[in-house]
């Protein structure tokens, strides 16, 4: 955009637009690397994505936060695996599920974390789907990275789907510092 703006004689009414949204939208994926509300923990995180996932897309399905626990921080490589989790479960049900409801529960402890997605979307075989060369030779890059992120912060995931009976996306870590 900005180069088609330089190029063209009318560059120099458009340049400064092009450029506001181009720094904008350099913002945002910056913002979105690490989003600030992990700094006060996974559960204020974890609001902060509901609040920006439901004020999307009012078609969208109602999404629900039902977890326990005050979820102060668990370090900041497993605050931020188990968030991307849980966000990228949530954007696949907004994608693909065509879901009414989307609810986000568990317990948030300090030596446990314990989190469900759950949609009442379309769902999908899942036995014909999870094996990890496939997801990526097939360019399911979400579900290949929901797995990745799990063995990066040693927990377990778990996803349980059906044609016609939505998914449930389970993940469960423990801390191994006793």
């Amino acid at each position: 955009m900005l180069k088609r703006s330089v190029e063209e004689p009318t560059a120099a009414l458009e340049f400064p637009a092009a450029y506001e949204l181009l720094v904008a939208d350099l913002r945002q994926i910056i913002s979105d690397l690490r989003p600030a509300t992990l700094n006060y923990g996974l559960r204020p995180a974890l609001d902060g994505l509901v609040d920006a996932l439901s004020g999307r897309d009012e078609s969208g399905p109602a999404i629900s936060l039902e977890v326990s626990g005050a979820g102060e921080s668990y370090g900041p490589e497993v605050d931020l695996h188990a968030y991307r989790i849980v966000q990228q479960a949530c954007e696949n049900t907004l994608e693909h599920a065509h879901a009414k409801t989307l609810t986000i529960s568990g317990r948030l402890e300090p030596d446990l974390i314990e989190l469900t997605v759950e949609d009442d979307g379309q769902g999908f075989d899942v036995d014909a789907q999870l094996d990890l060369a496939k997801l990526v030779a097939h360019k399911h890059f979400g579900l290949a990275g929901l797995y990745e992120r799990a063995a990066i912060i040693g927990a377990e995931l778990q996803i349980d789907s059906a044609p016609g009976r939505g998914t449930r996306v389970t993940l469960t870590w423990r801390s191994s510092a006793k």
